[in-house]
């Protein structure tokens, strides 16, 4: 069964959207399946918790893994606790940031120019729906 919430009409919308995939990493699911973890969600981009609205701009479609683990997170937030679970060498940088600005002393200046090379290196995390554009051309949401 369905979620219904957002009503038929506004839910199929928002699944167009994204072409009845997951907003952030692109896996497919059926609506029609009684296995619910396959079911899609909406989820809202910025979290209700810090004002986002039910406009059709603020939901997208999200598998219910997604949805959990971005929780109230803002796209930004979810991004790095990925980044953060998922890449030893981000740690690793952002401890030698830590480090850095606790440091009594500033750090010599090819340190600092070796871990922003670091950390340029590190390919970025993007969702599924940020390679989307609308016909004019903007980034969805």
């Amino acid at each position: 069964m369905v979620n219904t919430k957002f009503g038929y009409a506004k839910r199929a919308r928002i699944l167009a959207k994204t072409q009845n995939l997951c907003w952030y990493c692109g896996c497919g699911f059926d609506e029609l399946t009684d296995d619910l973890s396959k079911a899609p969600c909406l989820d809202h981009v910025i979290p209700q918790s810090r004002g986002g609205t039910h406009d059709e701009e603020n939901l997208v479609a999200s598998c219910r893994l997604c949805n959990a683990r971005k929780s109230s997170k803002s796209l930004e937030e979810f991004r790095s606790s990925l980044y953060w679970k998922n890449s030893a060498e981000y740690r690793a940088i952002c401890r030698l940031e830590q480090a850095m600005e606790e440091a009594s002393t500033p750090f010599d200046a090819e340190i600092v120019k070796a871990i922003a090379y670091l950390k340029s290196q590190i390919e970025p995390i993007v969702f599924y729906g940020e390679t989307l554009t609308t016909i004019a051309g903007s980034t969805q949401p």
